[in-house]
């Protein structure tokens, strides 16, 4: 495989996994202004539990997640339990027993909005939308040095 052809091969992974990453990141963003504009039932809820999940990618590096799993009462006096739709490492000091508000869709209680995950999770997709520039922007590097070879080869 000529030299030309790795840097094309690089370039086309860095620029779809940019792609895909960027997908990713759209569809959370998507999910959030969907919430946001149908849960518009504000409540005080409770932390009953919280999911924390270890996942090993070999034995010496590993990450943690949170998941907290709200209960509270509609305004009809129904209550409901749910999770939050992205467990993330940053929700961390989210204890069984805090209180906090959220926001519900009166038409499907178990769809929440709630600020202090979005808050927290602010950070995290800020970084997510740079490593997807990134690996674009690498791919893209790569796909102009992998033309500037092949093209100099041919002269």
């Amino acid at each position: 495989m000529s030299a030309s052809m790795i840097l094309f091969v690089i370039g086309i992974g860095l620029l779809v996994g940019g792609i895909l990453f960027f997908w990713v990141i759209r569809s959370y963003d998507r999910d959030l202004k969907n919430n946001k504009t149908n849960c518009i039932c504000k409540t005080r809820a409770v932390i009953v539990d919280v999911i924390h999940d270890i996942s090993h990618s070999s034995p010496d590096d590993y990450s943690e997640t949170w998941s907290p799993v709200y209960e509270y009462e509609t305004e009809k006096g129904l209550r409901v339990r749910s999770q939050c739709a992205l467990p993330s490492s940053e929700l961390y000091d989210l204890r069984q027993g805090m209180e906090v508000d959220l926001f519900y869709d009166p038409k499907n209680p178990t769809e929440i909005y709630v600020p202090a995950e979005e808050e927290k999770n602010a950070g995290a997709i800020r970084i997510f939308r740079r490593v997807a520039a990134g690996f674009v922007a690498g791919g893209a590097l790569f796909l102009v040095i992998g033309a500037i070879v092949l093209f100099a080869l041919k002269m």
